[in-house]
């Protein structure tokens, strides 16, 4: 979920900058101008958005799977993903590919469809956009349930190219995808307090619900039985 927000949120925001800057919001289309720096932009924090959160995830997976073994995890875990040129690229490759399978790229699409033929006062357009955008982001969650188990098996079995961990992954979740969406909906109401504390609050959810997730693929790969 967070690698959606990290490349959706920052779209959004340029999105809206480059539409304020050229007045946008207020014509009937967006200027081809503004829509090719805009596209060219969010190109680049893509490619940067993948590059930082595919090598840190690594690393930052290898050290609660660690802590899950009760193998006791050490500063050096964290930065897994830094050891050598070709895991980097490998570790990055993963992000890349989850998003690409997991259909990001369709809402992203319909952003800037809506963006570029989007009509003032088209309220049949407007519904289409958000009916067929809701029903993007749905199946792009079903789909990435699938695969997030992938750098889980890649820390595992780190003889296994990018596309077997994937197909790894998605066979330890077949019929295990509701399961995972329910264990962490159950974490809502501690969500909301960390909310409530200013974000403070997180510094421990997030490690809990990482270590809880890591038990969750032990779990499944029959590690724990």
């Amino acid at each position: 979920m967070a690698a959606m927000l990290i490349l959706l949120i920052p779209g959004v925001i340029i999105f809206l900058l480059f539409a304020g800057l050229t007045g946008s919001l207020e014509e009937e289309t967006i200027s081809i101008g503004a829509g090719i720096t805009f596209g060219i932009f969010y190109c680049i924090i893509i490619i940067l958005s993948n590059a930082s959160y595919g090598i840190t995830s690594y690393g930052y997976t290898n050290v609660f799977l660690q802590m899950s073994k009760r193998e006791g995890a050490k500063v050096d875990h964290l930065f897994e993903g830094f050891r050598g040129f070709k895991r980097m690229m490998k570790t990055m490759w993963a992000m890349l590919a989850i998003l690409l399978y997991t259909g990001t790229w369709i809402s992203m699409l319909l952003v800037a469809l809506f963006a570029f033929f989007g009509e003032e006062g088209n309220t049949s357009f407007t519904i289409a956009f958000f009916v067929l955008l809701a029903i993007s982001i749905v199946v792009m969650i079903v789909m990435y349930f699938s695969y997030t188990m992938t750098y889980y098996v890649m820390i595992e079995n780190p003889e296994y190219i990018v596309s077997r961990a994937m197909k790894e992954s998605k066979h330890l979740m077949k019929g295990h995808k509701l399961d995972l969406f329910l264990l962490w909906l159950s974490f809502i109401g501690w969500g909301i307090l960390a909310i409530l504390t200013l974000g403070i609050g997180f510094l421990w959810l997030s490690p809990y619900m990482s270590t809880t997730t890591a038990h969750f693929y032990r779990y499944l790969s029959k590690d724990e039985l």
